[in-house]
């Protein structure tokens, strides 16, 4: 599982230059003998070093061959169409790297929270695991495979789901501006194009929806990196506003450890919690902890802190935010450590006093007869303050999934300036990226963020479907911006 927080002892950020080559289905780990070809795993790297260009990790293969020019910009015109080929290859991507011989002995894994869409990986030609879908992490032990005090090669194999390219024919509908059932027209786009689409752990609008074209990313979307910890491992670190009081901020923090070795393991815990706007320590302490091999540990604690600096939303307030620093420390030796961000502020979902507001509101469903009016009549209260939400909807903000910070900075800030409080990350798209929810911390904007199983298909792998919702949410719930998490889409 990968953490939601940053930091830890000894990491090797994997982005920047890879080599990449393409290859038919299957083709990519065949090799010639006795004059035929045989099925043949594993890779051999200087086969797939042989003509081989470049890709910029982060980054999807499309956006990289239209920045070499071998690819149309999707763009423009209907060039989108010149852009299904990617999606018939293998897409093989190489990357050499040294790792330090001190890294001997401790758990190895390497870690990314998007690729796309089936990813197998090899280390120095051993298998080493595979992952499926945009929307679950990975996070591979790798310690077995690796040479340390030397060079290693890591190959990654990218393919869009089978039958990517298929599409919906003769996609008849009824004209809703006549309502007449025996006139049909066929309509010039799909939501999806791809009849398999509700099967696949993938973000839906890829195969097209009425505001986008077709266009399924290939590639390691999102940061990578070998990560090298002890047998005892920060898992990850939760901080919860309970009450705001009297100039007091009372805080609930859940700090949850692994030890993966065979003995117990003797450890001090230190936190200490820093203001963001001044730079000043306004909470530190520390525990001892003892804990027993092979289990997880969650140790809870309530802390106060005085005269917190809140966190509000966009207009109504100042967006201050805190750091919440963890170290484990062995026999003097920092062993593990991790950084978060978080903000102080109360959440409530309240009934509104006034609810004549729905008076001739039209709505699209039957009343919930569990609701005490049959509407959703409720608001959001931050810190005792009931909230006039000014909403927008957000979709993946890319077709190639370009989700550089620089994007989501101007993109969200746009927002922010026209007035806009809150974003529903719509549930047919991404689990949004840490930058995104960071900047939304940052301009006030509050995120109602969708689960992905809408157009959901019984097809779906279950177990993959919901370690995907685990991961995605503690990865994201110290965010202050996150006030909602809603069970599908619309």
């Amino acid at each position: 599982m990968l953490s939601p927080i940053s930091g830890q002892i000894d990491e090797i950020s994997l982005n920047g230059t890879w080599q990449i080559r393409n290859f038919d289905y299957g083709m990519g780990t065949w090799k010639p003998a006795w004059g035929i070809f045989m099925a043949f795993p594993p890779p051999e790297t200087d086969s797939l070093l042989r003509n081989a260009s470049t890709i910029q990790v982060p980054g999807s293969v499309q956006q990289a061959l239209v920045d070499q020019g071998v690819a149309p910009d999707p763009y423009i015109g209907d060039n989108i169409k010149e852009m299904l080929w990617v999606e018939e290859q293998e897409w093989w991507l190489v990357k050499s790297i040294d790792i330090p011989i001190e890294w001997a002995g401790m758990k190895i894994a390497l870690q990314c929270n998007m690729l796309n869409y089936q990813a197998d990986v090899w280390v120095n030609q051993n298998w080493s695991g595979r992952t499926i879908g945009n929307y679950s992490p990975m996070d591979l032990e790798v310690l077995d495979h690796l040479n340390y005090g030397a060079s290693n090669d890591i190959v990654i194999r990218l393919r869009a789901p089978e039958n990517s390219t298929n599409a919906i024919k003769n996609n008849l509908f009824i004209d809703w501006r006549i309502l007449n059932k025996e006139v049909l027209h066929e309509r010039p786009w799909v939501t999806p194009s791809n009849p398999q689409a509700g099967e696949y752990l993938i973000s839906k609008c890829f195969f097209g929806w009425d505001w986008g074209p077709h266009l399924v990313p290939i590639g390691i979307l999102q940061p990578i990196k070998l990560q090298a910890s002890q047998q005892i491992e920060l898992a990850s670190v939760f901080v919860k506003t309970m009450s705001i009081d009297s100039g007091q901020a009372n805080l609930s923090i859940d700090f949850n450890l692994t030890n993966e070795g065979t003995a117990a393991v003797e450890t001090n815990l230190h936190y200490e919690i820093i203001s963001q706007q001044s730079g000043k320590s306004v909470v530190t302490d520390k525990m001892n902890l003892s804990l027993n091999p092979h289990a997880a540990y969650q140790q809870s604690l309530d802390v106060i802190v005085n005269d917190p600096e809140l966190w509000w939303p966009n207009n109504y307030g100042d967006q201050n935010l805190y750091t919440i620093k963890v170290r484990l420390v062995r026999n003097g030796k920092t062993v593990a450590q991790a950084e978060d961000q978080f903000g102080i502020r109360t959440l409530e979902k309240v009934r509104n006093e006034d609810s004549s507001w729905l008076d001739g509101v039209f709505f699209r469903h039957d009343p919930d007869e569990e609701l005490i009016d049959g509407q959703y009549n409720w608001t959001f209260r931050i810190n005792g303050v009931n909230i006039f939400i000014q909403g927008m909807n957000s979709i993946p903000m890319d077709a190639m999934l370009d989700l550089s910070p620089e994007i989501y900075q101007y993109t969200l800030r746009c927002a922010a300036n026209a007035h806009v409080n809150m974003l529903r990350v719509w549930g047919e798209g991404l689990y949004e990226t840490n930058d995104f929810y960071n900047i939304c911390d940052q301009l006030g904007i509050l995120v109602w963020q969708d689960f992905w199983v809408g157009s959901y298909s019984p097809a779906q792998p279950q177990e993959s479907s919901w370690d995907a919702v685990i991961a995605n949410i503690k990865r994201t719930r110290n965010h202050p911006s996150l006030v909602l998490y809603c069970g599908g889409n619309e």
